[in-house]
């Protein structure tokens, strides 16, 4: 038994009450109720517990205990036991928490892919359509022509419905000049069908019931993606063209269109052959004159200010 004070070891089989060297008491703390005991003590004051004076290392420190047995916090308690059936309950619970969350990662995961095809079909229009004279695919075949651009064919399925093609080219693209589309923003390019390969159309091709959370992915002819849980709008569907402006007339245009005998303005000089500009010339438009006959000849209607 240690003594408390000075350190010295006593040896527990002389059942010391007090230490050889400095004298101090030497005391047992009972493992069961803590109670404290002389150090010779063999059973407990309170409980009566057995202090085991034979294991005189053990009793020293107060402590009883066997291999199966740990003190916790100065009190004896049995080490815990694993059993497989404990083990195949903590397996199974795990499983049970994580099998919502790896749902919701996966279809996280196949919203994101599905986004990500439609934006390289379209991205792959405009390519083709800047090596085709700014044209847009043929509706009856698009899938051919943008399969040199986007480089693989799972592009062409949704990663939500593998097996099947997953996209719908739409009808009112068909070969349509995307650089005079004016609203390439809300016009519809790609979007999401159970048709077959190379199938085009609009709102007939719509999938009915959506695999994704927030309705069917679509892609417009700009490259932007979106989601939408209905079929959109006739006017996401058709196309508007840039109207052509007829050019302005040039002055010598005007001039030879003007109807004969009418009053012309002259063109000023724009001085750009002598490097410096010239002063504009005044046009000089002569007043009208009463016919023969109607009054006093040569008589401007409206004479001008002397």
């Amino acid at each position: 038994m240690r003594c408390p004070k000075c350190g010295t070891n006593n040896p527990p089989e002389e059942q010391l009450t007090y230490c050889k060297k400095c004298g101090t008491e030497l005391r047992t703390v009972c493992p069961r109720c803590s109670a404290d005991n002389p150090g010779n003590a063999e059973h407990c004051s309170d409980c009566g517990l057995d202090l085991h004076p034979d294991r005189g290392h053990e009793r020293a420190a107060g402590i009883r205990k066997d291999k199966d047995t740990v003190i916790v916090a100065g009190v004896l308690k049995k080490k815990p036991t694993f059993s497989a059936g404990m083990l195949a309950a903590a397996v199974v619970a795990l499983i049970i928490v994580w099998i919502p969350i790896f749902m919701v990662l996966k279809k996280r995961s196949q919203l994101q892919g599905c986004q990500g095809n439609l934006k390289k079909l379209a991205l792959a229009m405009q390519a083709y359509a800047r090596d085709n004279g700014g044209h847009a695919p043929t509706a009856s075949d698009w899938t051919a022509a943008l399969l040199p651009y986007v480089q693989d064919r799972n592009t062409l399925i949704c990663p939500a419905r593998p097996g099947k093609f997953g996209y719908s080219f739409n009808l009112g693209l068909n070969e349509a000049p995307l650089a005079q589309i004016t609203n390439s923003g809300t016009v519809i390019a790609f979007f999401e069908s159970d048709a077959e390969e190379n199938s085009s159309g609009t709102q007939n091709l719509w999938l009915a019931s959506s695999v994704h959370a927030r309705g069917n992915n679509l892609a417009f002819a700009d490259g932007t993606v979106r989601q939408s849980l209905t079929p959109p709008a006739d006017q996401y569907w058709s196309v508007k063209s840039k109207t052509p402006q007829m050019p302005a007339p040039t002055p010598a245009d005007a001039s030879s269109s003007s109807p004969q005998g009418a009053p012309t303005s002259a063109i000023p000089d724009s001085g750009l052959s002598s490097g410096s500009p010239s002063a504009p010339v005044i046009p000089t438009v002569m007043p009208p004159t009463v016919p023969d006959g109607a009054g006093s000849s040569a008589t401007p209607i409206n004479p001008p200010p002397p």
